[in-house]
């Protein structure tokens, strides 16, 4: 089972999905979804929470050893860089999980480092807890917070995951335009390593809308008139414009930046437009809906490009 949880001023939302994704529901809070016992404890639940609730640090370390590298070794390593992550930031910082990557062996490339010997090189990736979320959270979940089966996970982790791995790129820009704000997260050396937000997103373009006497389903359908069509462009330009130039007051950027746009407007032939148009003039290399994407597996359901995170976290942990 699959949860996805906003949090907004002024209520906490639940997304709850299911694998096949046949249907949504949305709860008035997260309280109301454990007092309902919906969880499932003989199945896996994860919860793809706000990235803001999560703490990204990583670091390359390099050691010899004579004798099979063991999971002792590796958990004094860990213990260590917790530890000194802590006395850095002066509190205590709850550990969500850990990966390896980047291991050479001897110079080669490794998948694992566990029962290897001579020189070894990985980068140690650690996920944390804000401090302050963590024990919000435990409060609320009680003895299910530390179930085995109820996992926690940054809601953009198993996307930026899948676009590293598939375009062996470890640095480039993701922008979630969502519905209630802009989301804008920079990944650099394979990592989350800056982000911002932005009050402005799709319920501000369906409220220029509406000012204007238009439909959002109007929108979608691409059903205007001839004056309606000029009114139609000067919205997407000012939301679009008003991304970019957010984006690049808050990014360094260059012409040869990787940046991927996330909205369930993707699938509208002119918001893409728009897109491409400010990008180009701005020189901004936007990359919309993109191939690799075809290698997830959609359990027979058609799937909207906004749902690239629920996509992807099914099919690495499905």
């Amino acid at each position: 089972m699959f949860f996805f949880l906003e949090e907004s001023d002024s209520t906490t939302k639940i997304k709850k999905k299911k694998t096949t994704i046949k249907r949504s529901i949305f709860l008035k809070s997260l309280q109301q979804l454990i007092e309902e016992d919906w969880l499932n404890l003989k199945k896996k639940n994860i919860f793809l929470l706000p990235d803001h609730f999560f703490s990204f640090f990583t670091k390359t370390f390099k050691t010899s050893s004579n004798s099979p590298f063991s999971i002792w070794d590796l958990e004094e390593i860990i213990n260590a860089y917790h530890n000194q992550i802590e006395l850095k930031f002066g509190k205590q910082w709850p550990r969500v999980f850990y990966f390896l990557d980047e291991i050479f062996v001897n110079g080669a490339p490794q998948e694992f480092v566990l029962g290897e010997q001579g020189e070894i090189l990985f980068r140690l990736n650690i996920l944390f807890w804000q401090p302050s979320k963590y024990n919000t959270y435990k409060n609320i979940f009680w003895k299910n917070f530390f179930h085995p089966l109820v996992k926690f996970y940054p809601r953009s982790f198993f996307t930026y995951q899948f676009i590293k791995n598939s375009f062996k790129n470890h640095n480039f820009f993701l922008i979630y335009f969502l519905n209630e704000y802009t989301k804008a997260i920079q990944i650099k050396d394979g990592a989350i390593y800056k982000i911002e937000y932005l009050n402005f997103g799709i319920s501000n373009f369906k409220q220029f809308l509406r000012e204007n006497r238009l439909a959002y389903i109007q929108f979608l359908q691409d059903d205007f008139s001839g004056f309606q069509n000029n009114i139609v462009e000067q919205i997407l330009n000012f939301t679009t414009n008003t991304i970019f130039n957010w984006f690049k007051t808050n990014f360094e950027l260059s012409p040869a930046s990787k940046i991927y746009f996330i909205s369930s407007l993707t699938d509208n032939r002119r918001f893409n437009e728009t897109i491409n148009n400010i990008s180009s003039k701005q020189q901004l290399g936007f990359i919309l809906p993109f191939k690799e994407s075809k290698k997830l597996e959609t359990f027979d359901n058609v799937r909207k490009w906004g749902d690239i995170d629920t996509l992807t976290a099914i099919n690495a942990l499905g």
